[in-house]
């Protein structure tokens, strides 16, 4: 927030800065950061998501020997990695 600050030429005052480091948002000025949001809103539409392909999840049984009649789930297969496309 500090550098949206600058560049919008708002003086940062240290009273809306808490001692952790953060912002001390409820003592910024209502009109101040109406400003910093509005900023913020247009910087993020400069930019577009880009979609990547979900993290995978594995596990380690331990005992499945014992516990194979208990079991609830299908296993699946390891799967390839898939090469993206940027072109």
């Amino acid at each position: 927030m500090k550098k949206w600050a600058k560049a919008l030429s708002i003086s940062w005052l240290p009273e809306w800065t808490k001692p952790n480091g953060f912002q001390n948002i409820k003592a910024i000025p209502k009109e101040i950061w109406i400003q910093l949001n509005q900023y913020a809103k247009n910087e993020m539409s400069k930019y577009s998501k880009i979609k990547t392909t979900p993290k995978g999840k594995y596990v380690l049984l331990l005992n499945y020997g014992k516990n194979r009649t208990k079991k609830t789930w299908k296993p699946l297969p390891y799967p390839k990695r898939k090469q993206l496309n940027n072109n």
